[in-house]
């Protein structure tokens, strides 16, 4: 009996460890969730354009587009003299 009573007693021990051994992995992918939807959430942001690193992109490549436009007009206005040096 008392055998019966030590097992039953293990075993209730065991249970209390699966439980919060899945206590912790149901948070955990919650968490996992919950990260993943912010992320997918800031993804969806900058596609439409409403994030300012949207905007800054979008800035970068207009002085990048006036950069090679100005160094083009810059090189058409040079004498073949200049162009070698």
């Amino acid at each position: 009996e008392q055998d019966e009573a030590t097992i039953a007693a293990l075993n209730v021990t065991k249970n209390e460890e699966n439980t919060t051994e899945n206590d912790d992995q149901v948070r955990r992918n919650e968490q996992r969730r919950k990260r993943y939807r912010e992320a997918k959430n800031e993804e969806d942001k900058d596609a439409d354009g409403d994030q300012p690193s949207a905007k800054k992109s979008q800035s970068h490549e207009a002085q990048l587009a006036a950069r090679r436009l100005k160094d083009r007009q810059r090189y058409a206005s040079m004498t073949p003299d200049q162009r070698q040096v």
